[in-house]
């Protein structure tokens, strides 16, 4: 963050996506489970709430499109399964086929980290 303090720009930042699913942390046989800590540190510590806004968790509905090892969603790990849940059933498409969401446990990490933040006030000055 020093090297983002130094520049000096008028605006903080915000991030564009965050949240690599490269944990090695398995819940109820599902494996890399984010534990989504960032989500909490850059809302609360002050070093990061100086300069950042916040940002967007990526991402919210596994695409079976871009799972690498299987053409389903199984709790196995898998580098193009990105979600934090995903709609079933597969066919889905909320006209002709109703869509579920079924939440992975790291959903629950998330909601965890972003309802025990403590809200901060930002306070910017028109420029």
């Amino acid at each position: 963050m020093a090297e983002y303090v130094e520049v000096g720009y008028a605006r903080p930042l915000m991030f564009g996506e965050f949240g690599c699913n490269k944990e090695e942390n398995t819940i109820d046989g599902y494996e890399n489970q984010r534990t989504f800590y960032d989500a909490k540190w850059m809302n609360e510590e002050k070093e990061m709430t100086d300069e950042i806004v916040g940002g967007t968790v990526f991402e919210f509905s596994t695409e079976i499109a871009n799972l690498v090892d299987s053409a389903a969603v199984t709790k196995a790990a898998d580098a193009g399964k990105y979600g934090v849940g995903y709609f079933q059933p597969d066919d889905c498409d909320n006209e002709k086929v109703l869509c579920e969401f079924t939440p992975y446990p790291e959903y629950e990490n998330l909601k965890k980290a972003y309802t025990s933040t403590t809200a901060i006030r930002l306070h910017v000055t028109p420029f």
